[in-house]
């Protein structure tokens, strides 16, 4: 019985980390497009400018025929302009040194608590990560947290090994901390 629960927890750990990975890569599209249509605003800006004074140096109120768009409204967050969220791995340093803070090991809820706290108060987070997730009440830093988490134990930054609800740092993310505060 004990063999048929270990391997369930292998295909749902192995799936959790292919859904981490799915969801970065999202994640890194979403922000190209995003960086994208940054862009693209600011050539309609430009190029609506450049009309209205040709219109005003030709003394005509005239319009293209196009239909006007209204960028606030296709835009994923209030206003024109767009507030980008925390980059996923600048969770990985705080989580890192919550742990190392920590003695090398805390329970799941505890670091994420203290992650946000830190990252807060530096001021690494933005008012976009604490939206809430679309169809969920969860806090976009609160899911990116444990979702680091688990790409950092893929990667063995941290203990894939140790019991559950419990985060270990390990002697490679110990090294990755330290090569990265040089």
């Amino acid at each position: 019985m004990n063999l048929s629960s270990g391997r369930k927890w292998a295909v749902m750990e192995t799936m959790e980390m292919q859904l981490a990975v799915l969801r970065n890569q999202y994640n890194d599209q979403l922000s190209n497009n995003e960086e994208q249509f940054k862009k693209l605003k600011t050539e309609i800006a430009e190029l609506r400018g450049k009309i209205s004074a040709i219109d005003t140096l030709l003394g005509t109120n005239q319009t293209s025929g196009e239909p006007e768009i209204d960028l606030a409204a296709t835009s994923p967050n209030e206003g024109n302009d767009i507030q980008p969220f925390t980059p996923v791995k600048s969770y990985w340093k705080p989580i890192l040194r919550v742990l190392v803070e920590m003695g090398g090991r805390g329970r799941r809820q505890k670091v994420i608590q203290t992650v946000g706290m830190k990252m807060r108060g530096a001021g690494i987070l933005t008012a976009a990560d604490f939206g809430k997730l679309p169809k969920s009440n969860l806090i976009r830093w609160e899911n990116r947290v444990p979702w680091q988490a688990s790409e950092m134990r893929a990667i063995g930054l941290i203990n894939s090994d140790s019991p559950r609800g419990i985060w270990e740092i390990t002697d490679a993310g110990r090294k990755w901390l330290d090569d990265t505060n040089t």
